[in-house]
């Protein structure tokens, strides 16, 4: 599990919550009456998840570097050894 900062969490609720009306405005143009409210919800579920996965993408890599106790990386395993 990742520790996030409150500044990542704050960042990603307004993210969120902006892809979330976004969505949400635009599912309801998509369609009449009865059916726009359908489609709002359905866009504003869609728009705050492309949204994260957008600032996700965005964000830097936090991969963790495994080192061999030096600071130095560990050399790769060579793929063709048996």
């Amino acid at each position: 599990m990742r520790d996030h900062s409150a500044r990542d969490k704050a960042t990603g609720l307004v993210v969120v919550a902006v892809g979330a009306i976004v969505g949400a405005w635009l599912g309801y143009g998509a369609a009449d009456s009865p059916l726009a409210l359908i489609t709002a919800v359905l866009g504003a579920c869609a728009g705050a998840n492309f949204a994260l996965v957008g600032r996700d993408m965005a964000s830097e890599p936090t991969a963790p570097v495994i080192a061999d106790g030096h600071g130095a990386p560990a050399p790769a395993p060579d793929p063709l050894a048996v």
